[in-house]
């Protein structure tokens, strides 16, 4: 049985392009309903703040925004680190 050596590159570039897609697909579902993103130093409540408000479509985005980001920053950062940062919220 012989151990496959690989570099993270090609996993953390998917990833990437992962979350770039997943965005793209966001921005467009908020388009289709004549929204546009929050900024991110807006307080004011989000269109779709509300978890019934949310179609299949951007349901998926998000998730898959959500889930590439945590295994990315997984990828990417010392299991310490990561333990770290987690006690802290």
């Amino acid at each position: 049985m012989s151990i496959i050596k690989s570099s993270g590159n090609t996993e953390v570039l998917a990833l990437a392009d992962l979350i770039s897609s997943a965005a793209q697909d966001l921005i467009q579902e908020y388009l289709k309903d004549g929204n546009v993103l929050p900024s991110l130093n807006s307080t004011v409540a989000g269109p779709y703040d509300n978890p019934d408000q949310l179609s299949p479509a951007l349901l998926k985005a998000i998730r898959t925004i959500e889930a590439a980001c945590a295994q990315l920053s997984c990828t990417v950062a010392s299991p310490g680190h990561i333990i770290v940062n987690v006690s802290f919220l």
